[in-house]
Formats: structure tokens, C-alpha cells, sequence
């Protein structure tokens, strides 16, 4: 099969390599039909997170099934199929919360270097009742895609931001723009979107967001005269992005974090 293949930093390529077998009696190999291309894959183009060898590219994927393992139960050869960007082993405690990240066995990212990547023709899923999803009728490929990763990503950040009913919640990073909208949906009456991006900022207000270039955790304590945001999603990933919203949360307001941020420790104030 093909698969997008990346070197070391700054150098991709298309790579011919064996086809991936069966990941057990629960797993399944999906022909990929579209593959989406994320910002960590960015990070690691630029060399954020070394590879030793080469590694195929990808987590977020939309396919068919040509294979099913046995113990299969939900999804089967010839179904049109989502992929989880995250995987679990299914049956820990952390698995029944239905989040592959809270995993016991450490949750697994496709196109990291332990699974395969969806940059490519096949795409090996283990534990496939818990990672793969039929698609609906009426959902496009192209909105599927974003249920992998994007939108899942947003609406999650918005689930751990402990937003409560006409709240305040400060988005930082308007890249992850589901993120502000799933803040809305759960029941935020203020969002502020906070970006460097001229043009994100001019999408925001759009629909209802009140854009804030960054660094924005003065002009956020003026808004909230004070008080500081009820919670903050920092979907960016620096030590200037976690700064800015630990400065702009209200004392026991909640920060969550979907940015992916580098290796190094960061000094958090107490």
C-alpha cells in the first residue's frame, strides 16, 4: 500500500509499504477513502517530536471496511466507517467513560509511530467497536472527517471547561473553531475568542463571539470588570497561551487544555 511517510523534520514523502494485517479478533482494516491532515501532524513536519525512523502520517480517516476480526459486533465488511483519532484498548475503566484518552493502557494516537497512519490506502484498527463508527445517512464524507478529530476535539474542551448556564468562557486559539461554538452550545453567554489571526477574529464575531486579539487576559478582566473568564480553552499549545489563560480564568474557574504543548515543563503559578 501507499502512505505518506515523514522523515524528520521537513521531509515527506510517499512511502510503498506492506499492508497491515488484522489487529486481533476485535480489530478491522479500513480502506481509507479521505484522510485529513491535522495541526499536530505540524508539529511533527517541523520537528517538535523526533521520530527515530520513518512513521507513517494521519489519525483522523473516513473509510470502508475490507476486513472484520471475529469478535467484531457493530460495524462490518463493506460499511462506510469513522475513525477515532485516539485509540484505547475498549475495556479498561478508563475506556467506559467512552474516552479513548482516558485509556489505563495509555491511549494511542494513529499515525504516532505505534499505530499506523491514515495518510494511506489501509488503516489497521484494533479494539474496532469502540473506535469505529458507521456513518449515518446523510453525513457527508467531508463532515465526517471533522468528527474524527476537529469537532470531537472542540466539543470535548468544551465538556472539561465546566461551563455552566450564562457563563463566561474565554477560546484561546480560533484555529480549533469548534471549540468557541461548542462553548456557545453548552451554554456560555459570552465567549471570547482570542487569536493573532486578523481574519479568525473577523469569523468569530460572525456569530456572536466577541474577538480579542492575544495576549487578551487584561482586556478579558476589563470586560468581566474584574472577575476574569468562568472557564478558559487554550487550543493553542505554548507557555504563552497557558499563561495568557491562567491569567484570564476567575479564581476557581476551570482551564482546559486541548493545545498540544511541547516536552518542557511549565512553571505554573500558585
Amino acid at each position: 500500500m501507499r502512505a505518506v511517510v515523514i522523515d524528520g523534520a521537513g521531509s515527506v514523502r510517499v512511502n510503498t509499504q506492506p499492508d497491515p494485517a488484522l489487529p486481533g479478533p476485535d480489530g478491522v482494516v479500513v480502506a481509507v477513502t479521505a484522510a485529513g491532515i491535522c495541526g499536530s501532524d505540524l508539529h511533527f513536519y517541523e520537528g517538535e517530536y523526533p521520530f527515530t525512523e520513518p512513521v507513517a502520517l494521519g489519525h483522523e480517516a473516513v473509510g470502508t471496511i475490507v476486513e472484520a476480526g471475529p469478535q467484531v459486533r457493530t460495524v462490518g465488511v463493506g460499511d462506510l466507517v469513522m475513525v477515532s483519532s485516539v485509540a484505547g484498548c475498549g475495556v479498561c475503566p478508563g475506556c467506559e467513560t467512552h474516552d479513548p484518552v482516558m485509556c489505563f493502557s495509555g491511549p494511542m494516537i494513529f499515525g504516532a509511530g505505534v499505530l499506523g497512519g491514515a495518510q494511506a490506502d489501509l488503516l489497521a484498527v484494533p479494539a474496532a467497536d469502540f473506535q469505529v463508527l458507521k456513518i449515518p445517512e446523510g453525513i457527508t464524507t467531508e463532515q465526517a472527517l471533522l468528527l474524527t478529530d476537529n469537532l470531537a476535539t472542540g466539543w470535548a474542551a468544551a465538556q472539561g471547561a465546566d461551563i455552566s448556564f450564562g457563563s463566561a468562557v474565554a477560546v484561546i486559539g480560533r484555529g480549533r473553531g469548534s471549540a468557541a461554538r461548542s462553548a456557545f452550545i453548552h451554554g456560555a453567554a459570552t465567549v471570547f475568542a482570542v487569536d493573532r489571526v486578523k481574519g479568525r477574529l473577523q469569523r468569530a464575531a460572525t456569530w456572536g463571539a466577541t474577538p480579542i486579539p492575544s495576549p487578551a487576559a487584561e482586556t478579558i478582566l476589563a470586560a468581566t470588570r474584574g472577575r476574569g473568564a468562568d472557564s478558559v480553552i487554550d487550543a493553542v499549545g505554548t507557555d504563552a497561551s497557558m499563561s495568557d489563560a491562567l491569567n484570564a480564568v476567575r479564581p476557581g474557574g476551570t482551564v482546559s487544555v486541548v493545545g498540544v504543548h511541547d516536552l518542557q515543563p511549565f512553571p505554573c503559578p500558585h
